[in-house]
């Protein structure tokens, strides 16, 4: 799909714009050439935009930590003790 140059004023517009490119499914080197910029940096933005998909969805998947867990006990005692004296 053939575009003209594409003018960008601010960084929060091309970081948009690269963004919106990368989700259409445009290659790194048709972003670079439109957006007048270098394939490297292009490159870069959309490895760093890939490892910052997956941390978040890894951040997302974690499970409390097994230490949360003791409370968990403890309240189950306290309330079978109060249970137990009602």
């Amino acid at each position: 799909m053939a575009r003209k140059k594409h003018i960008v004023t601010s960084k929060e517009q091309l970081i948009n714009e690269i963004d919106r490119r990368i989700v259409e499914g445009e290659n790194a080197k048709t972003i670079a050439y439109t957006l007048g910029i270098n394939i490297g940096i292009v490159q870069e933005f959309v490895r760093l935009t890939k490892l910052k998909n997956r941390q978040d969805q890894e951040a997302l998947q974690v499970k409390e930590p097994e230490y949360l867990n003791c409370f968990d006990d403890y309240f189950n005692k306290l309330n079978a003790e109060r249970y137990k004296r009602d």
